[in-house]
């Protein structure tokens, strides 16, 4: 919206807002009358568009059911084996990255965990 603010010769303020053609076409008119015009701001239109819609981004849970769905997790896997699984597709995360998601995935039962001597395995439930 743009607005517009003007001063007649005997001193009165007049202000107008509005698209700034509707602005343009009543300044012209009332232009002949005028002493001073200013414009207040700078113009603005403001569109009616929504913001389109965010692009889902792709979750660890996600990769992780991506693996599961194709066999990865049929055998006992380490992190280090998920890691580099990921690395492969293109998703290059460290370690530190990866135990957590993959401990919520064992924590809502869409992954297994078993101890093999001191380290832990993912398996497919």
């Amino acid at each position: 919206m743009t607005k517009a603010e003007m001063k007649t010769k005997d001193g009165t303020t007049i202000t107008i807002s509005g698209d700034p053609d509707e602005v343009v076409r009543i300044l012209s008119q009332l232009g002949g009358d005028l002493k001073e015009r200013r414009s207040i701001g700078k113009p603005t239109v403001k569109t009616t568009q929504k913001k389109e819609a965010k692009i889902d981004k792709i979750t660890m849970a996600d990769l992780v059911e991506e693996l599961k769905q194709e066999g990865f997790f049929d055998t006992g896997r380490s992190l280090v084996e998920i890691k580099n699984a990921f690395a492969q597709r293109g998703h290059i995360f460290g370690i530190e990255n990866i135990s957590t998601p993959v401990l919520r995935c064992v924590r809502r039962r869409e992954l297994g965990r078993i101890k093999e001597g001191k380290k832990w395995v993912y398996v497919k439930r």
